[in-house]
């Protein structure tokens, strides 16, 4: 039985055939706004204030940003969940933000709806 090929490089190699298969935001940002995009949601729907307390609301376009990921990989809000905390692919917000709870997809996708 063979053993499997360890690299000192696995991390970089991983990275490098990540970058070439392409992150598919990149593509859709070449088509959609999504800063642009936000900030209309934000004019046309303000999400509720918390100037009494509670943690912020995650930033719109964060939150657009899931919802595409969400669609486009038909993830169910528990799977959802599962990728923004198991993948670095789909940790595509800042390092400083928590990752989004699958109640912040949930809430945020009810109130575009209602919205």
């Amino acid at each position: 039985m063979m053993k499997p090929r360890i690299s000192l490089f696995a991390e970089q190699e991983r990275e490098d055939r990540r970058a070439k298969l392409g992150d598919p935001l990149e593509g859709l940002a070449v088509h959609v706004d999504f800063e642009t995009l936000a900030v209309r949601i934000d004019a046309a729907a303000p999400r509720p204030s918390r100037a009494k307390g509670g943690r912020p609301p995650y930033p719109t376009v964060l939150m657009i940003k899931i919802l595409v990921l969400q669609q486009l990989y038909n993830l169910a809000d528990d799977a959802l969940e599962y990728q923004l905390l198991d993948r670095r692919s789909f940790l595509f917000a800042s390092t400083r933000t928590k990752p989004a709870a699958r109640s912040s997809s949930c809430r945020f996708r009810s109130f575009m709806i209602s919205g």
